[in-house]
């Protein structure tokens, strides 16, 4: 790397920890707070610098898949981890870090070229595109599920039971009112719904979940 480069990726860096210091403002952490996390990232980088490479520092890494297999690797490093996470701010640090990176990048304005992450689209989420959760009622299938979920931009419940329709389900033609009159309009349903807004919308990760699935008909 020649200097030019090192001044490039220092500007970047600089710019994507600003973002992360106005999400976390956002969310109302305390500005104490904000820095023991800035703080502890800036550690990370200096303490795992190998795990991290090519990034200098983890504000260098723009996308979510890479910062999830570096924070899998540094947390590994049991001995290290345990002494560096006190008070488990680390581990929180970077928690969030994650979830900035994997829910809310695509929310930066990508059409302004000083943007570090204006090219970076829908994170690319490393979880089965079709999954079936279960298992006896109080084992934790919502737990499980609330965990997974929280990087997808657009989320959809729809509870199945027995009468419920494949016509609720995709959508159907329904009589609506236009002025004075009735008309029949295509009413779709959360499965249409879903799948239209993720086809006009690839930039987001978006999510149908269908509770019960096995008692409708």
């Amino acid at each position: 790397m020649n200097k030019q480069d090192s001044i490039s990726s220092s500007s970047s860096a600089g710019k994507q920890k600003d973002e992360f210091k106005k999400w976390l403002y956002d969310k109302q952490y305390k500005k104490s707070t904000i820095g023991s996390y800035i703080s502890k990232l800036n550690t990370v980088s200096q303490k795992y610098g190998e795990v991290i490479s090519p990034n200098a520092s983890v504000f260098e890494i723009t996308d979510y898949k890479s910062f999830e297999t570096a924070a899998l690797k540094i947390k590994a490093d049991e001995v290290n981890w345990r002494e560096f996470n006190g008070h488990n701010t680390a581990l929180s640090a970077i928690k969030l870090y994650d979830e900035f990176l994997g829910g809310c990048l695509e929310s930066l304005d990508a059409s302004s070229t000083n943007n570090p992450v204006a090219e970076i689209q829908a994170p690319l989420i490393d979880k089965p595109r079709n999954l079936i959760v279960f298992g006896a009622p109080g084992t934790g299938k919502s737990y499980f599920l609330n965990d997974q979920i929280k990087y997808f931009k657009k989320i959809e419940r729809v509870t199945f039971y027995p009468s419920y329709s494949y016509s609720q389900f995709v959508g159907c033609y329904k009589p609506v009112m236009n002025g004075e009159n009735i008309s029949y309009s295509f009413v779709p349903g959360p499965f249409l719904r879903t799948y239209v807004d993720a086809v006009n919308n690839p930039s987001k990760n978006y999510l149908l979940i269908i509770e019960e699935i096995n008692r409708a008909d």
